[in-house]
């Protein structure tokens, strides 16, 4: 113990230092080994201010040749506000370590951490085995079989509750817990991914997605009847002149009704009257008036519509897809000034 201008310090350290040394026949040194154990208390206090520190640190090391490998414990207690106790193995100027630290943060809060450093983190089984590896935390990538395995962690089997993802990499093949197929691969039960193949397995599969793309009218004076044909009905969707409307990227589907009421000489027959309409994509379609100098069609259903449509696939909004729709009839049935209705639909 010591006192100085109204500082008082106590302090106690213990030391113990065992080594081992193997020299060789010419008297060089073939190997040694070394364990020290440090302890050491301080307390110190002033008038303002009272301090405390207890530390305890044990290190073991050996060395054969060029090869040495250590460990390092440090145990620390500072002020009653901080306990701190660190693990340090080296091999190979390789360093593995632990750090288990409870303290007061910068609010005074009392918070714990621990960190570890390592290539690879795992959690084994408490038997001591490795047959269970809940996961395993690896700090840099790894080659495997010329497969290059990012940084990560990495789970054989995970159950989650909830999941939010960001972005997602499946390797192999992804499934519910309920899928079940055939014996001719055909599935019964939930739905499977298999990413090397690119092949989707579902039981019952129902697959829904806003499809319309584009939607309109027109109407027609005078009576129609079966054979009639409307050919270049402008859907006002824009596309360029290089596009080709049902390719391997989008496909276009059509459809059309005729909403106005039908007639026939004597009445419908109501056993043998038929009718429908046809509509289809005039794929390639083209019509040279777009480009502004030319007026516009003559036929009220070739011209624009209020609404056009720019889909995300066009390379170019000069030309449109355009429609052909066939009224076919059976049991003497004609429509007069008829309205009809069309929709196009994209499948991708």
């Amino acid at each position: 113990m010591t006192d100085a201008e109204g500082a008082i310090t106590s302090q106690s350290q213990s030391i113990v230092s065992l080594s081992a040394r193997l020299e060789t026949a010419e008297g060089g040194t073939a190997g040694n080994a070394e364990a020290v154990q440090s302890l050491d208390t301080r307390v110190s206090g002033t008038e303002d201010a009272v301090n405390s520190q207890a530390q305890a640190i044990t290190t073991i090391a050996t060395t054969v040749g060029e090869n040495t490998a250590s460990v390092e414990e440090v145990a620390q207690s500072v002020d009653g506000v901080m306990a701190e106790k660190t693990l340090k193995v080296v091999s190979g100027n390789r360093v593995a370590g632990m750090v288990v630290r409870s303290e007061l943060d910068e609010d005074d809060a009392p918070i714990a951490r621990i960190a570890f450093q390592a290539d690879m983190f795992a959690i084994v089984s408490p038997d001591g085995s490795n047959e269970t590896v809940p996961f395993t935390v690896y700090t840099e990538a790894r080659t495997i079989n010329g497969r290059v395995y990012p940084a990560g962690v990495y789970m054989d089997n995970a159950y989650l509750g909830a999941a939010s993802i960001g972005r997602a990499e499946i390797a192999n093949v992804i499934k519910s817990d309920d899928y079940a197929q055939d014996a001719n691969g055909i599935p019964i039960a939930g739905i499977k991914i298999n990413f090397d193949t690119g092949q989707i397995k579902a039981a019952g599969l129902i697959t829904s997605r806003p499809m319309i793309l584009a939607q309109g009218s027109f109407s027609v004076s005078g009576d129609v009847h079966g054979g009639s044909r409307w050919a270049f009905v402008n859907t006002g969707i824009r596309v360029g002149k290089s596009d080709v409307w049902q390719a391997s990227n989008v496909a276009l589907v059509a459809a059309a009704a005729i909403t106005s009421g039908a007639t026939a000489p004597g009445g419908l027959d109501p056993n043998n009257t038929f009718w429908t309409l046809n509509a289809s994509i005039q794929p390639g379609a083209r019509w040279n008036g777009f480009g502004g100098a030319n007026p516009d069609p003559a036929a009220s259903w070739r011209k624009d519509p209020a609404v056009l449509v720019n889909p995300y696939w066009a390379t170019g909004n000069d030309q449109r897809v355009f429609l052909a729709i066939d009224l076919e009839a059976i049991g003497g049935v004609y429509f007069s000034n008829p309205k009809i209705e069309w929709t196009v639909f994209q499948v991708t």
